[in-house]
Protein backbone atom coordinates (compact mmCIF):
# COMPACT_ATOMS: atom_id res chain seq x y z
CA UNK A 1 0.00 0.00 0.00
CA UNK A 2 1.35 3.40 -0.89
CA UNK A 3 1.61 6.26 1.53
CA UNK A 4 -0.76 9.23 1.28
CA UNK A 5 2.09 11.38 -0.06
CA UNK A 6 2.93 8.86 -2.79
CA UNK A 7 -0.74 8.61 -3.75
CA UNK A 8 -0.99 12.40 -3.83
CA UNK A 9 2.05 12.66 -6.12
CA UNK A 10 0.71 9.91 -8.41
CA UNK A 11 -2.67 11.61 -8.68
CA UNK A 12 -1.02 14.96 -9.41
CA UNK A 13 1.13 13.46 -12.16
CA UNK A 14 -1.91 11.78 -13.70
CA UNK A 15 -3.79 15.06 -13.62
CA UNK A 16 -0.92 16.78 -15.41
CA UNK A 17 -0.78 14.02 -18.00
CA UNK A 18 -4.52 14.31 -18.61
CA UNK A 19 -4.26 18.07 -19.04
CA UNK A 20 -1.38 17.67 -21.48
CA UNK A 21 -3.36 15.06 -23.41
CA UNK A 22 -6.36 17.39 -23.61
CA UNK A 23 -4.21 20.22 -24.90
CA UNK A 24 -2.63 17.95 -27.52
CA UNK A 25 -6.08 16.86 -28.68
CA UNK A 26 -7.13 20.46 -29.11
CA UNK A 27 -3.92 21.32 -30.93
CA UNK A 28 -4.43 18.34 -33.27
CA UNK A 29 -7.96 19.50 -33.92
CA UNK A 30 -6.89 23.03 -34.70
CA UNK A 31 -4.23 21.76 -37.08
CA UNK A 32 -6.95 19.91 -38.98
CA UNK A 33 -8.76 23.22 -39.45
CA UNK A 34 -5.59 24.85 -40.78
CA UNK A 35 -4.83 22.05 -43.27
CA UNK A 36 -6.33 21.45 -46.70
CA UNK A 37 -9.29 19.56 -45.26
CA UNK A 38 -12.81 20.82 -44.83
CA UNK A 39 -13.14 22.26 -41.31
CA UNK A 40 -16.27 20.21 -40.65
CA UNK A 41 -14.85 16.85 -41.70
CA UNK A 42 -12.83 16.39 -38.52
CA UNK A 43 -15.37 17.86 -36.08
CA UNK A 44 -16.85 14.53 -34.91
CA UNK A 45 -13.43 13.06 -34.11
CA UNK A 46 -12.34 16.34 -32.51
CA UNK A 47 -15.43 16.32 -30.27
CA UNK A 48 -14.76 12.69 -29.39
CA UNK A 49 -11.09 13.39 -28.53
CA UNK A 50 -12.12 16.42 -26.48
CA UNK A 51 -14.59 14.46 -24.37
CA UNK A 52 -12.14 11.57 -23.98
CA UNK A 53 -9.53 14.01 -22.71
CA UNK A 54 -12.00 15.71 -20.38
CA UNK A 55 -13.07 12.30 -19.04
CA UNK A 56 -9.43 11.43 -18.40
CA UNK A 57 -8.97 14.72 -16.50
CA UNK A 58 -12.12 14.08 -14.44
CA UNK A 59 -11.02 10.54 -13.64
CA UNK A 60 -7.64 11.83 -12.46
CA UNK A 61 -9.29 14.55 -10.38
CA UNK A 62 -11.64 12.02 -8.83
CA UNK A 63 -8.76 9.73 -7.93
CA UNK A 64 -6.89 12.69 -6.46
CA UNK A 65 -9.91 13.71 -4.35
CA UNK A 66 -10.44 10.14 -3.14
CA UNK A 67 -6.75 9.82 -2.25
CA UNK A 68 -6.92 13.09 -0.35
CA UNK A 69 -10.02 11.98 1.57
CA UNK A 70 -8.38 8.64 2.41
CA UNK A 71 -5.27 10.43 3.66
CA UNK A 72 -7.40 12.73 5.82
CA UNK A 73 -9.30 9.74 7.23
CA UNK A 74 -6.02 7.99 8.03
CA UNK A 75 -4.77 11.12 9.75
CA UNK A 76 -8.00 11.38 11.77
CA UNK A 77 -7.74 7.72 12.79
CA UNK A 78 -4.15 8.24 13.94
CA UNK A 79 -5.16 11.37 15.86
CA UNK A 80 -8.01 9.49 17.56
CA UNK A 81 -5.63 6.71 18.55
CA UNK A 82 -3.16 9.24 19.93
CA UNK A 83 -5.92 10.88 22.00
CA UNK A 84 -7.00 7.50 23.38
CA UNK A 85 -3.39 6.63 24.22
CA UNK A 86 -2.93 9.97 26.00
CA UNK A 87 -6.15 9.44 27.96
CA UNK A 88 -5.03 5.92 28.92
CA UNK A 89 -1.67 7.29 30.03
CA UNK A 90 -3.35 10.01 32.09
CA UNK A 91 -5.60 7.40 33.70
CA UNK A 92 -2.57 5.22 34.51
CA UNK A 93 -0.69 8.17 36.02
CA UNK A 94 -3.77 9.12 38.07
CA UNK A 95 -4.14 5.54 39.27
CA UNK A 96 -0.45 5.38 40.21
CA UNK A 97 -0.73 8.69 42.07
CA UNK A 98 -3.75 7.42 44.00
CA UNK A 99 -1.89 4.21 44.83
CA UNK A 100 1.10 6.23 46.04
CA UNK A 101 -1.19 8.37 48.19
CA UNK A 102 -2.73 5.25 49.78
CA UNK A 103 0.74 3.84 50.47
CA UNK A 104 1.81 7.16 52.03
CA UNK A 105 -1.29 7.22 54.27
CA UNK A 106 -0.67 3.62 55.33
CA UNK A 107 2.96 4.43 56.11
CA UNK A 108 1.89 7.44 58.22
CA UNK A 109 -0.58 5.28 60.09
CA UNK A 110 2.11 2.69 60.79
CA UNK A 111 4.53 5.38 61.93
CA UNK A 112 1.89 6.86 64.21
CA UNK A 113 1.04 3.45 65.60
CA UNK A 114 4.72 2.70 66.20
CA UNK A 115 5.09 6.06 67.94
CA UNK A 116 2.08 5.29 70.16
CA UNK A 117 3.52 1.87 71.00
CA UNK A 118 6.92 3.40 71.79
CA UNK A 119 5.32 6.03 74.07
CA UNK A 120 3.22 3.41 75.83
CA UNK A 121 6.23 1.17 76.34
CA UNK A 122 8.43 3.97 77.69
CA UNK A 123 8.04 4.61 81.50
Amino acid sequence: MSTPVESFVTATVRGQEATTSALRSWADGLQAFGGGQSPLSDVPSMVSRYFDAVQHVLDSQRQFAETLVNAMQSTQTAANQAVRAAEDTADAVDSAANGTARITRAAKQQTSAMSDITKAATP
